[in-house]
């Protein structure tokens, strides 16, 4: 027999509802989660208790939202940078090559012109000088046959140099600029102590003076690239 007393035998009162509840878990409102109650605030008309809002946004654990259009991407500075554009274009000790080989290559057909111009009464002339050597006259130290009478192969040493050039345009091949230079000043020099060597009755000659001159021009710029590419690497 039922014992009144009993709360499972209660009678049902009128105009009483009973809300379902449901076991949901109950994190914070900021990961998106729901309550025992349902979200946050009142039911919406027509909606039942415990049920997420329709057309909401549930949020999630991620950012705050999306950017806004035209926002600049984030990069590892926090905004977006161009990537560095390429030039192509040379550099001054690439310049100076050029300049070295053009002056060089001129140096070397110079070798073609006339190097010294003898005058027809240089066998008379030759005799007087070397009396008045003899009377105490100076010789100077380069002036030999051999050096005076035969400067191509310093000709030829520019030339070479002019399209060994060519070579450190590369820049692989930049480190030999430094050669590149001595040995140009070694033929320059030569060439310069072959000019001054000459005897005053023989006439120097118009491939002797514009081979000195682009000579000079090819040995400078060849020091000065090795020295801008030498600075260049600090």
């Amino acid at each position: 027999m039922a014992n009144p007393g009993d709360p499972r035998f209660q009678p049902h009162q009128s105009g009483a509802s009973e809300q379902p509840t449901t076991a949901v878990p109950t994190s914070g409102p900021a990961s998106g989660s729901w309550s025992a109650a349902g979200p946050t605030g009142p039911a919406a008309p027509g909606q039942q208790p415990g049920q997420q809002p329709v057309g909401s946004h549930h949020p999630g654990p991620g950012p705050a939202g999306p950017q806004p259009f035209g926002a600049p991407l984030a990069g590892p500075t926090g905004a977006w940078q161009p990537p560095p554009a390429r030039t192509s274009r040379l550099d001054l000790a690439s310049v100076l090559a050029l300049v070295a080989v053009v002056a060089g290559s001129v140096a070397y057909f110079m070798g073609f012109v006339s190097w010294v111009t003898i005058p027809t009464n240089a066998d008379r002339q030759f005799e007087d000088w070397a009396s008045q050597a003899e009377n105490g006259i100076g010789i100077p130290g380069f002036l030999s046959y051999d050096i005076v009478l035969n400067p191509g192969r310093f000709l030829i040493v520019l030339g070479v140099v002019a399209l060994a050039t060519l070579l450190v345009l590369a820049p692989r091949y930049r480190r030999a600029l430094s050669i590149l230079a001595v040995g140009a000043a070694a033929g320059w020099l030569g060439l310069f102590a072959a000019a001054l060597a000459i005897p005053p009755f023989i006439q120097i000659g118009t491939g002797a003076i514009l081979g000195l001159v682009f000579g000079f021009v090819q040995t400078a710029a060849l020091f000065a690239a090795a020295f801008v590419q030498g600075f260049g690497r600090d």
